[in-house]
């Protein structure tokens, strides 16, 4: 039997449970009469994940505005509700946008194709993969008779049927593993140049494009060694989740993070434990619940785990507290043989300027001929690879080259469109980065004036919102009104009635 505490946290299951969530259960002898129980939740919070075996046939199926399958509760309904023109309105079924929607129904789609191991549901897009022609055309009919079964519509032009090589979240799967796609590799093929003779820099790049081509991924497998090999730099972090495989070690995925400001003081201690905490924490989906090692090229970081924790700061000690929940696993390898980490953890800043395009506006500029005779400012003549030269003011810690007007608004939008800072903070980024008559004056108003800023940004002033006029459909049914002026005297009139219709743009003048 069961004791108190037992009786008062279990309630009983319902038949029609679903199966997904089955725990397993043991009863245990503590020498008295009671016998306490013990759940294995391990296994519920495993995930294993899965080996895509792709051998001819893979299928992506899109469906058919597929959150409006799920009906939203009545009592909830209210939460929905909407102001129109028109109205206030409520949804009857699930809407985007909404917080839980892609929750609620990636359980939903979970439920639909349970028991079909050959299918990946990812959201309304279906993954179906089958080892020949025979056994797709089982899998597609049953996927099928599932979709019909719940009432769930197939969108034929967003679907890809019968394919061995298809794009699924970010990357190409393909019957020997995964490769990310052409812009997931831009960091390769933006490694920086070496700055040797030219037939040096001529190899180098081959290899980029060699790299770039070559990068293949191989499935998660269960059932072989895991590694995890880290390291960091002076400015950035790397990491590569490999498997041994076919007697090798084949990669998994890659992680980097450049470093902030601050993590670039760290020691280099520091630094490599912070390296082995993001990379874990990255790849945290792919290591809970299994056994592997972490190599590192940092031999003081494999006696970490055997320290005593006086010896440790406080940040070291939640950096080790978080890896040890999944392994404390820690070996020491040459930084000859952590190759790929290192590189990963060594590329700079990739940068999307045209340089060479800059030097070209810049010949014969008269604001930078005035610039050059401030005697605050300091200018100098750079080499790029090709050969131009781009002037730069060296006055402060940041080389800043001169943006000729036609550019300005570009380099304004490369900066502001990241992540649309404040007015003070696109000023202080872009100022640190270029020169020009002005600077801050045109990037204020330029920023000011973004739209989506205006559009999606908290106005703490008693601005007018901007807003949008309900569209018409016939001559004349709207006209807008204003007066204008006061204008210099005619007629001994001074203002003007201005009438518009909206649906022509006709415009009408009355003095």
């Amino acid at each position: 039997m069961m004791d108190d505490n037992n009786e008062m946290a279990v309630a009983k299951s319902n038949q029609e449970t679903f199966e997904a969530y089955k725990i397993k259960s043991a009863f245990w002898s503590n020498g008295s009469q009671n016998y306490p129980s013990t759940v294995e939740i391990q296994e519920a919070n495993l995930k294993i994940p899965i080996k895509l075996e792709i051998k001819v046939e893979v299928d992506l199926i899109d469906l058919f505005k597929a959150y409006f399958q799920i009906p939203i509760a009545e009592e909830d309904k209210e939460k929905t509700a909407i102001i129109t023109p028109f109205g206030l309105f409520e949804f009857n079924v699930m809407s985007f946008g909404l917080r839980n929607a892609p929750s609620t129904f990636q359980r939903f789609i979970n439920e639909v194709l349970f028991g079909l191991d050959f299918v990946f549901p990812y959201l309304d897009d279906i993954l179906v993969a089958s080892e020949n022609e025979e056994q797709h055309k089982t899998h597609l009919k049953l996927v099928f008779d599932r979709l019909q079964k719940y009432g769930l519509r197939v969108n034929i032009s967003k679907s890809t049927l019968g394919v061995t090589h298809l794009e699924f979240l970010g990357y190409l799967i393909t019957p020997e593993g995964s490769k990310p796609l052409t812009e997931k590799v831009d960091a390769i093929l933006s490694y920086k140049l070496p700055v040797t003779n030219q037939e040096a820099k001529e190899n180098f790049e081959k290899c980029k494009q060699d790299l770039a081509h070559a990068t293949l991924l191989s499935f998660p497998d269960p059932n072989l060694q895991l590694a995890l090999f880290t390291d960091a730099s002076n400015f950035a972090i790397g990491s590569v989740l490999q498997q041994f495989e076919a007697g090798s070690w084949k990669p998994i995925s890659f992680f980097s993070k450049k470093l902030t400001e601050a993590q670039k003081n760290y020691s280099t201690y520091d630094r490599e434990l912070l390296g082995i905490y993001f990379s874990v924490k990255h790849f945290k989906h792919l290591l809970e619940g299994r056994n592997f090692v972490i190599y590192t090229d940092h031999k003081p970081i494999t006696y970490a785990f055997h320290q005593k924790n006086e010896k440790a700061s406080p940040r070291q000690l939640r950096h080790l507290q978080y890896i040890s929940q999944f392994s404390t696993n820690v070996c020491h390898i040459s930084g000859g043989e952590n190759i790929s980490a290192d590189s990963l953890s060594r590329i700079e800043s990739i940068s999307e300027i045209d340089y060479d395009k800059i030097a070209d506006a810049q010949i014969d500029n008269e604001e930078l001929n005035k610039l050059r005779l401030k005697p605050s400012l300091n200018f100098k003549q750079y080499p790029l690879d090709s050969g131009k030269l781009l002037w730069c003011d060296i006055s402060t810690a940041n080389s800043r080259p001169f943006i000729p007007q036609p550019l300005r608004m570009h380099m304004f939008q490369k900066i502001h469109n990241l992540a649309h800072p404040g007015v003070k903070s696109t000023v202080k980024q872009i100022a640190s980065r270029f020169i020009w008559l002005n600077i801050r004056k045109d990037v204020n108003q330029w920023a000011k004036f973004c739209i989506q800023c205006q559009k999606n940004k908290i106005n703490r002033h008693t601005h007018s919102q901007i807003g949008t006029f309900q569209e018409v459909d016939n001559l004349f049914s709207v006209i807008h009104v204003d007066i204008m002026g006061p204008f210099p005297v005619s007629e001994g009139k001074i203002n003007c009635l201005t009438c518009i219709d909206r649906f022509t743009c006709w415009i009408e003048v009355i003095s």
